[in-house]
C-alpha cells in the first residue's frame, strides 16, 4: 500500500523502498504484481480531480518498468455520487 498524502518523488524512503521491493520479485515464483494506494491517478470525479498528479508524475515509470499488472485505488464512495 503506497501513501499518497506522504513523500514520493523519486528521493524520498517511499520511492526507493517501492523501487527495492520491485526488483526483488521473481516473476516465475509471483507472476502478478499489484499496487495499491488511495487516491486514484486517473479520475473523472471532478471535487477530486488530479488529486494524485504528482504522485503519477513521480511513480508511474516505475511501475510501468518492472511490469505492474494492476492498481487498486479509490476514492469516491457512492453516497458522493447521488
Amino acid at each position: 500500500m503506497l501513501g499518497a498524502y506522504i513523500a514520493f518523488n523519486k528521493s524520498s524512503d517511499q520511492f526507493k523502498w517501492l523501487e527495492r521491493d520491485l526488483a526483488n520479485f521473481d516473476r516465475s515464483i509471483t507472476p502478478w504484481l499489484v499496487a495499491a494506494w488511495h487516491s486514484p491517478w486517473y479520475s473523472s470525479y471532478i471535487a477530486h480531480y488530479r488529486e494524485a498528479q504528482c504522485m503519477r508524475v513521480e511513480m508511474e515509470e516505475l511501475l510501468y518498468s518492472y511490469g505492474v499488472d494492476i492498481v487498486f485505488s479509490g476514492h469516491v464512495s457512492q453516497d458522493n455520487l447521488e
